[in-house]
Formats: C-alpha cells, sequence, structure tokens
C-alpha cells in the first residue's frame, strides 16, 4: 500500500517515519523546494537563517520516533541543554534569565516585584493543572465532534477561553513580568493576547524537561527524521519542482537527500498521485 503524506513538516516527516516503520511505502508531497516546513532554513550572502524554531523543548518526541525505528537519536544527532533557557531584556536595562531553577526564577521575581512572587508560585500551579489536561490530548485524534466533546469540559474548567495573556495577569501585576510569563506563544508563531491560555502550558513543559538547542540549528532536525527511516537508501539527484520553478524540473544536490520519492509541483502528475 502506497501512503501520500502531504507536506514535509515536523508532522509529515515523523508521520512518514511512522508509516514506513509499519511497512507501508510512502510518497512525500510538497509544494516548496525545501523540506522542513517552520523547520526550513533561508540562506542570504553566506548565512543560514532559521524559518521558524530555534530550540527544543520536548527532546523524547524525537527520541520516541527513532525508537519506532529501532534506532537511537544520539546517534545521528547532538542537542545541547540550554543554561539558562533564554535571557529577556527590557528597555530599561532589566535582564531576565528564563531557566530551569525554581529558586532562582523566585529571586528575580522578588528583585523586580516581590509583591509577585506568590502570585507566581499561583501561576505554576495552575499552569501545571494545565500541563497535566492539556499535554495529554497532544496526540490524540480529533476525528469526530464527539471526542472534542469528551474534552470541552475539562477545557472549560482551566479557562482555555482566556488568552495566555489575560491567564498571566491574573496572577502577575509587573508589566513586565507578565512579558516574561506570557510570551511563549510567539515560540510557535502566535499571538500572546489572543492564543488560547492552553498554551501556559509551555512553562511547565520546560521546567520539566528543559530546554534544547540542536548543534548544528533546527534544519538539521528533517535531516534526522530522514535518517530514521527504515530502509534508508540516498539518492544523489532527488527531483524536486517547486512553484518557484513553476513547470522547470530540477535536480539538487543539497544537504537534505531523500528517502522517498519526492514531488514538489501543482499538476496534473501531482493531482493524480493523490
Amino acid at each position: 500500500m502506497t501512503i501520500a503524506v502531504i507536506g514535509s513538516g515536523f508532522g509529515g516527516l515523523a508521520a512518514a517515519v511512522r508509516l514506513q516503520s509499519q511497512g507501508h511505502k510512502v510518497v512525500i508531497l510538497e509544494k516548496l523546494a525545501d523540506p522542513g516546513g517552520r523547520g526550513r532554513v533561508f540562506r542570504q550572502d553566506g548565512f543560514v537563517f532559521d524559518a521558524g524554531p530555534t530550540i527544543i523543548t520536548a527532546p523524547r518526541l524525537f527520541e520516541d520516533l527513532f525508537e519506532i525505528a529501532g534506532k537511537k537519536l544520539d546517534d545521528y544527532a547532538k542537542l545541547v541543554r540550554l543554561d539558562p533557557f533564554y535571557n529577556v531584556r527590557f528597555e530599561d536595562g532589566t535582564v531576565f534569565a528564563c531557566s530551569g531553577d525554581r529558586e532562582s526564577i523566585i529571586r528575580q521575581i522578588n528583585a523586580i516585584s516581590p509583591d509577585d512572587v506568590a502570585g507566581y508560585l499561583r501561576l505554576v500551579e495552575a499552569a501545571e493543572e494545565i500541563f497535566r489536561t492539556g499535554f495529554a490530548l497532544i496526540d490524540k485524534p480529533f476525528d469526530r465532534l464527539s471526542d472534542m466533546l469528551k474534552v470541552l469540559p475539562d477545557l472549560a474548567r482551566l479557562g482555555s477561553q482566556r488568552s495566555v495573556a489575560s491567564f498571566v495577569n491574573r496572577y502577575i501585576s509587573d508589566p513586565r513580568l507578565r512579558q516574561v510569563f506570557s510570551f511563549h506563544p510567539l515560540l510557535v508563531g502566535g499571538n500572546p493576547f489572543q492564543t488560547t491560555s492552553i498554551y501556559a502550558l509551555i512553562h511547565t513543559l520546560e521546567q520539566k524537561w528543559g530546554v534544547w538547542f540542536a548543534m548544528g540549528g533546527n534544519r538539521r532536525t528533517p535531516q534526522w527524521n530522514r535518517e530514521a527511516v527504515p530502509g534508508y537508501r540516498r539518492r544523489a539527484s532527488p527531483v524536486l519542482r517547486s512553484e518557484a520553478n513553476r513547470n522547470r524540473s530540477e535536480d539538487t544536490q543539497g544537504d537534505w537527500r531523500n528517502p522517498f520519492r519526492w514531488h514538489a509541483h501543482r499538476s496534473r502528475r501531482h493531482r493524480r498521485e493523490l
């Protein structure tokens, strides 16, 4: 059986790995010239820029993917735990170092706004409850309306109709600290003032598993997923067709050499294969 996976982002590549591990033949369809989705990169003047994510907050998900394929992530990639995770800098010169050290965070809050220490501890408790409920849903399919209806009571109880900013503002009063604990939706392209408060679980996620950097940049992660595919064979010149090339085929020998049949164009042939 041949299965078509549309899109070569993290989700598409992970799906392809799982499907090939089950013995299926897989075809990936991608409209752009490069794989990776949000993990793509842009190159200009000899420099490489991440198009999206630059950090990893749940390395176990990658490890699980490699285990499914009978391989070890450590054989293909090097992840380095960051400490601090990042520094948040403000115009007044204030610098807040986000890390997994709870005592350090409390000390910094106390130096900026002592009255917010108690509020932060309540925020942590609320975020942990959101994490317990929300993170368990990330690999659950919602194929039917009834699937969603089952989780609505929990989502309502957690106040998921509120934004992340609104959630944080309930516990924190200092405007700088409000930014420190509500900017996380930006990591996934969201607006803290519009994104559901379920994303407040990112704070707990970071505290639980840390923040990691992939040596070589996150542009390497599509290559790891490629390597995880059972029976992978390197192709010297896969044919990539992109919207940028329109009707012209182009052989390429980039870093990413696809183990799948690779089609990246909108054409009659594309539609036939779908």
